[in-house]
């Protein structure tokens, strides 16, 4: 978490502390929300970057939970597959 006092050390109002709290507190649920979908532990950060969150509060979880399995399917491993191990 980030202090507030380093936000205003930069010159932020209170109104944009605000609108990067909320900002980072969405892209945290969704990186929940993509660990929740199945989504490898080590692309997670990545998928997170590369996505949109401003639109998850409408988006019901359930829907959102499949339209991260369908857009991220690639990353995302088959339980029916098993992993193949080479070492």
């Amino acid at each position: 978490m980030i202090p507030d006092t380093l936000y205003k050390s930069i010159g932020l109002t209170d109104e944009q502390t605000r609108a990067i709290k909320k900002a980072l507190q969405k892209e945290q649920q969704y990186k929940d929300i993509l660990r929740r979908a199945g989504v490898m532990p080590t692309v997670i950060d990545k998928v997170a970057a590369q996505s949109d969150t401003s639109g998850i509060d409408e988006i019901g979880e359930a829907a959102l939970i499949e339209m991260i399995k369908e857009e991220w399917a690639a990353f995302i491993p088959s339980k029916d597959k098993k992993t193949e191990r080479r070492f």
